[in-house]
């Protein structure tokens, strides 16, 4: 621990959606307890609640996810669905529910500028965002903070 950040920005779940973890039921309402974790709402759902008891002071933002377009494919890309037929925005909608239930704010990644039809610009290969990709982050971050510096 030792020092107590101002902000915590969490962007999380890009990974799940490309391993097919399951997305989960839990709305951010449910105590998840520490062990074995099996899906991404209890997943994500516990990260909030430690970040809130080990920085009870710091402002938590969340993070919707940029589009994802198949993995490594050629252009042009189309949605990446996993295993389970979930896409990044199944995700995303996950994010904003338990974050709304816990009172935290969520920045939209889903709406930054990078789209399925620019992913060849904004992305090495349909996931991994380019220099160009990165900026659209930062800019929609750093709107998300407006107002904080």
């Amino acid at each position: 621990q030792g020092k107590m950040p101002d902000i915590i920005v969490v962007y999380m779940g890009i990974n799940d959606l490309l391993k097919g973890v399951p997305l989960g039921e839990n709305d951010g309402t449910q105590l998840v307890e520490e062990g074995v974790v099996d899906n991404f709402s209890d997943a994500y759902s516990l990260i909030l609640d430690k970040l809130a008891s080990d920085y009870p002071i710091s402002q938590v933002y969340c993070c919707s996810l940029t589009p994802v377009g198949e993995w490594g494919t050629d252009q042009p890309f189309v949605v990446f669905k996993n295993h389970r037929g979930f896409t990044a925005a199944d995700y995303s909608e996950r994010i904003r529910i338990i974050a709304e239930n816990k009172g935290v704010s969520v920045i939209d990644l889903d709406d930054c500028g990078i789209m399925i039809d620019n992913l060849h610009e904004m992305t090495s290969d349909g996931v991994h965002l380019t220099p160009a990709g990165m900026a659209c982050v930062k800019e929609a971050v750093l709107y998300g903070l407006q107002g904080i510096y």
